[in-house]
């Protein structure tokens, strides 16, 4: 009992099965990181389960789940499900760039798109470790794999992990760089400060700039190097299909952030969301949407078939007025209109950018 003792001032036994620990007090910081509170010779597994604002305390939760290295639960804290975010704009840039007769180098080609995909698991990954060190998520809330909140993983292992992928992920790019030293270093340069520092390092996401990194690493930044990657030149219809995908993806975090506003405000987290308020960000979801479909019509003046390729945005129309519909029902963030309303902004971005990719896809194949 002794370890325990020492922080008895701050950190205090109300229960079996619970802890409360000052946010500052170093056993805080060490629960938080890896997942146990020494009680003398022993540990005892905890997760955060709470946090009160009024005297700076968390709450720990007494788990009997062990840390595991079950195959199933690492996969689990990937969250493989967003990775359309990244596959599908580098597989509609290269469909595109195909359908018109251009020469891929599939190994470079390859060997990208796996990169972009794996960055973003690194992003995945490192963002859940960032958001549960900061109080935001906690067991039984949307946000992340939850797989730390769940006491299945540490915030220490999902961070090696991170790493990792982001080690790999930044390693595959390598061919492509080869191929054009000058382009993918700047492009690359860019992607990867822009990974690391989302939500490590810089904090992009908590100075209100995580939509801006969003934008730039799942749109014309992204579709840019796959052009590269692929083909080793970059046309302006390559940078325009990448602001609509990049559009798409800021839609999904900014209803995310929407619902967030009260919690966000309260970790001293600032998105775009909070800044403009709940009103404006209704607003300000409509025109990204908007400016969406307008960058694949401006397109259509570089090359007819983004006019073919608008036009299969039609069926994601009723999605779209769904999602803006349940957005201008709210009166708040709290509100229960807004329940589904994420997973509704993710199907939107899979339906309005699967359909695009199969277009550019399917007019290869008949030769449009």
């Amino acid at each position: 009992m002794e370890r325990f003792i020492e922080h008895s001032e701050s950190c205090h036994e109300k229960e079996a099965s619970s802890y409360f620990v000052k946010i500052t007090d170093p056993v805080a910081k060490k629960a938080l990181w890896e997942g146990f509170i020494e009680k003398g010779s022993s540990k005892v597994r905890v997760v955060a389960a709470d946090y009160f604002t009024h005297d700076s305390t968390i709450r720990f939760e007494k788990t009997r789940t062990e840390a595991s290295i079950n195959l199933a639960t690492w996969i689990e804290s990937l969250r493989i499900y967003s990775l359309t975010a990244t596959a599908l704009p580098v597989l509609a840039t290269i469909a595109f760039v195909s359908s018109f007769g251009a020469t891929i180098d599939w190994l470079t080609a390859i060997t990208a798109f796996i990169g972009a995909v794996t960055l973003q698991l690194s992003v995945n990954l490192l963002n859940d470790v960032e958001d549960h060190l900061r109080l935001i998520d906690f067991p039984g809330g949307p946000g992340g794999a939850g797989v730390i909140q769940k006491g299945l993983l540490t915030a220490k292992q999902i961070h090696k992990l991170g790493i990792i992928a982001f080690v790999v992920g930044a390693g595959l790019g390598l061919p492509a760089l080869l191929k054009n030293p000058i382009e993918i270093f700047m492009i690359g340069l860019i992607a990867v400060l822009g990974t690391y520092g989302y939500s490590s390092g810089v904090g992009f996401k908590y100075k209100a700039l995580g939509d801006l990194v969003v934008f730039l690493l799942c749109g014309p930044l992204l579709t840019a190097g796959a052009s590269f990657a692929a083909t080793g030149v970059l046309s302006a219809e390559v940078l325009w299909l990448g602001a609509f995908f990049g559009f798409a993806a800021v839609g999904i975090l900014h209803v995310n952030n929407m619902q967030d506003i009260e919690l966000d405000s309260s970790r001293s987290a600032k998105t775009l969301a909070s800044l403009l308020g709940f009103g404006l960000s209704r607003w300000f979801l409509v025109s990204i949407y908007l400016v969406a479909i307008l960058c694949l019509f401006i397109a259509t003046f570089e090359h007819p078939q983004f006019s073919w390729a608008t036009a299969a945005l039609l069926p994601s129309v009723l999605l779209a007025a769904g999602l803006i519909k349940k957005i201008f029902k709210a009166s708040g963030c709290q509100s229960p209109h807004l329940q589904g309303a994420r997973v509704k902004a993710a199907q939107l971005h899979l339906v309005a950018g699967s359909l695009v990719t199969v277009y550019f896809f399917v007019s290869k194949a008949l030769g449009v």
